[in-house]
């Protein structure tokens, strides 16, 4: 148990309304990557990792969990604080509103899903809604969830749920006639059989090109594989204290997202399985933004055009406080006069 305090205890303790780290993970067919964070700029930072290994910040004090793919390509994520916004980034640029509410009940942007049949799913009040066509909630389902923290959804239009307070930690499947079938359990690594639904978490969730489902247990530290059958088994397993929190496929390859709590705070970070079982990391946070520290430390030119930048906002503010002063002194001449 105290790992898992370790790991989800520390971002409780610096986010009180944040019951579990982001699971959104996406790769576009050109390679690019796609990812949540919590952690940075303010409440959170939607990125962009390209195949060439840059990184971009595409929203930054957005506080989004989950990131989709349209059918088009273009990312679409949910700020889920304060106000619930579901936005498109199309790839010209712009920006498209999808739904947009103050009442996390008319939508909730922390736990949510834009399914490739384009619907926006959402949980909330143990039931999963769909926005309908008049921009209102209606139940998907009669099934009552006990617990639930992610969505998932296919390409056949069936949804994933999982129940982590049932059946010690189940995953659901969601038909299009909204009947509820439990596909897998006993998915939760619990300690000393004492449950916590605050550390004990069943997250990212995708499904192989054979049918297969994997599913984030961060509690602990694995990505589990379901066979069609329902058979479990333990598909990847975190070290050195990261802790997974999603999962893609790419190429033949996966991808697996993952945070880091020891001490403080770390990542995120991209872990690479081949399909050979080979694992690497691709990309991680840290180390990323300590290369370009010591690039720009290492770069005259670019420090230059720093240091030119600054010369530039000093010689503006020297001219406008020369300026406002002789406009003082040509104002108390001109009350002297009269």
């Amino acid at each position: 148990m105290k790992t898992k305090i370790l790991i989800l205890g520390f971002i409780l303790s610096r986010f009180v309304s944040v019951a579990h780290p982001p699971w959104g993970l996406e790769i576009d067919a050109e390679g690019n990557f796609y990812f949540a964070d919590i952690f940075h700029n303010e409440r959170g930072t939607l990125w962009k990792l390209s195949h060439d290994g840059k990184l971009e910040a595409l929203l930054k004090d957005f506080h989004a969990h989950n990131v989709d793919l349209d059918s088009d390509g273009n990312v679409i994520s949910a700020h889920g604080e304060d106000n619930h916004t579901m936005i498109r980034l199309l790839k010209n640029g712009q920006r498209d509103t999808l739904f947009h509410t103050t009442n996390f009940k008319e939508f909730f942007g922390g736990n949510c899903t834009y399914t490739p049949q384009g619907d926006i799913i959402f949980h909330i009040e143990k039931f999963l809604w769909k926005i309908n066509a008049e921009g209102q909630r209606e139940k998907i389902s009669d099934h009552e969830f006990n617990w639930s923290q992610t969505i998932y959804s296919d390409a056949l239009g069936k949804v994933y749920v999982p129940d982590i307070g049932v059946g010690n930690g189940s995953l659901l499947q969601i038909g299009v006639d909204g009947k509820a079938t439990v596909i897998a359990e006993n998915l939760m690594t619990l300690e000393d059989g004492i449950f916590d639904p605050t550390e004990d978490v069943l997250l990212g969730i995708t499904k192989d090109a054979k049918g297969n489902i994997y599913i984030a247990e961060t509690g602990g530290r694995r990505i589990i594989k379901i066979d069609p059958s329902g058979s479990t088994e333990d598909f990847y397993s975190s070290n050195d204290k990261w802790f997974p929190t999603a999962i893609e496929f790419f190429q033949g390859d996966s991808y697996v997202l993952e945070f880091k709590a020891d001490g403080g705070y770390g990542g995120p970070r991209i872990a690479k399985i081949t399909a050979e079982g080979e694992i690497s990391e691709v990309f991680n946070y840290d180390t990323y933004t300590l290369a370009r520290k010591k690039d720009l430390d290492e770069d005259p030119d670019e420090n230059r055009n720093v240091y030119l930048v600054l010369f530039g906002i000093a010689a503006l503010l020297g001219i406008f406080i020369i300026f406002y002063k002789t406009l003082l002194i040509r104002k108390k001449k001109v009350s002297a006069k009269g």
